[in-house]
């Protein structure tokens, strides 16, 4: 079991006891695993396996050398009667796990909003998941009763495992699982309270509830050291009298690190928790060009750049990296600079590559003539009648155009192409007759 998982909990306002939490991340080891995971051994005991991997998991939060002894037939000997039982306790020879049942019903008024948040609330304090049953007859569910275990929610997904699903005996989204949604479910088992009985008269910190006052930062080159709070029932423990922290890593460089808060004098057991700090985002940096006009001459145009983090000179190769397009002809480009190492993202500057300004212009006989710029641009003519405040134009390929409207006016003429236009040449007035 190689694989580690975060649970990630939605940043929503929870008022307990007077004091606001704000959810963070709680990490846990192996909770992701596939060996967590269990099919149901029957048609039936759909919610025996869902509370049976909730038991697992807690069991895993616990280190619980015995969890995996924790299966469908040996709960089954413990709460299964005519169905699930509403509440039991199961026994380790190291702790005793207590599941119990809770209605979850809309029709009583709730909407679907507070639902999930309420479901939200209940992941956070519970990682190792709530086994979620689908009733008949219950919030508009009319398919034949399921249960599966809800495991977190993180990025607008709710993720479960299903005990029916022997193909994917996996951690999964929600909507890959038979028949059971967040809108859908009636009820849920969830381990209510897990008791160390090899500490007897001390309260296991795999009881409380642990928040980070900051799970994720952005990476600066300081060391991050987030304070934590700590909830057991409607107490807030206390540092150094009910539990101490210890911090893994040296939390300067950007990645995922652990604190650990261990219960002392009156608690005992420990709780994992997780914070991240990000790397910088390219994008939030302030770049310069050495220029961002350049003539054309048939030759590769690569500015150079200046990149800034908060005043911070950035180094490439070190921070970031640039590549450039194949700037060479008349045109619009952009220089790209790559965030590397503690940097993220990318950020684009636009550069241009201009043609010559039109040269000799002239007009007879009614026609505007023009000297053929290098690069082969197309042409913008402007002109407007005397006393007329704004300038028509006309686009064209060819070296010339000619007015057929009689009045006097001023023209000029610029080249473009790519969307890069070059500077107009000067102005000239003429009759047109």
């Amino acid at each position: 079991m190689k694989r580690q998982l975060i649970a990630v909990g939605l940043a929503i306002l929870l008022g307990l006891g007077g004091f606001t939490f704000i959810p963070e991340i709680v990490s846990a080891t192996n909770l992701g695993d596939s060996n967590v995971f269990l099919t149901q051994q029957t048609s039936v005991t759909c919610t025996l396996a869902s509370a049976t991997m909730a038991v697992r998991r807690k069991a895993l939060l616990a280190e619980d050398p015995q969890w995996s002894s924790i299966t469908e037939e040996s709960m089954r000997k413990i709460g299964w009667g005519a169905g699930l039982s509403h509440k039991f306790t199961y026994r380790t020879s190291r702790y005793a796990y207590t599941i119990t049942h809770k209605n979850f019903d809309m029709n009583s008024g709730m909407t679907m909003a507070q639902k999930k948040e309420k479901v939200i609330s209940l992941l956070n304090q519970h990682p190792e998941g709530l086994a979620i049953y689908a009733r008949d007859g219950y919030n508009g569910f009319h398919q034949g009763n399921h249960c599966i275990l809800l495991t977190r929610y993180e990025d607008g997904v709710f993720y479960c495992g299903d005990p029916a699903s022997k193909k994917t005996k996996k951690e999964m989204p929600i909507k890959y699982a038979r028949k059971v949604t967040i809108q859908n479910f009636a009820s849920y088992w969830y381990v209510s309270h897990v008791e160390d009985l090899k500490n007897k008269g001390k309260t296991n910190l795999i009881n409380a509830y642990a928040t980070l006052n900051d799970a994720s930062y952005i990476y600066d080159g300081t060391e991050k050291r987030p304070t934590a709070t700590i909830m057991y029932k409607d107490k807030i423990l206390t540092e150094g009298q009910d539990y101490t922290l210890e911090y893994e890593g040296d939390r300067i460089k950007a990645g995922n690190y652990k604190i650990i808060i261990h219960g002392i004098n009156n608690y005992c057991g420990k709780i994992t928790k997780s914070f991240k700090i990000k790397n910088r985002d390219i994008n939030n940096a302030d770049v310069t060009l050495s220029s961002t006009k350049f003539k054309y001459d048939g030759g590769l145009q690569t500015p150079g750049a200046l990149v800034r983090y908060d005043r911070e000179i950035l180094h490439i190769g070190a921070n970031y990296n640039v590549e450039y397009e194949d700037s060479v002809d008349i045109g619009k480009y952009a220089v790209t600079i790559y965030g590397t190492n503690d940097y993220d993202g990318e950020k684009k500057i636009v550069y241009y590559v201009l043609p010559d300004k039109v040269s000799n212009l002239s007009i007879s006989n009614n026609t505007v003539s023009f000297s053929k710029v290098a690069g082969s641009p197309s042409y913008e003519i402007a002109y407007k009648k005397s006393g007329e405040d704004n300038w028509q134009t006309k686009k064209t390929d060819d070296l010339s155009y000619t007015l057929t409207v009689p009045g006097d006016y001023q023209i000029k003429v610029r080249a473009y192409k790519n969307d890069a236009y070059g500077s107009y040449s000067k102005t000239i007035t003429a009759h047109i007759a």
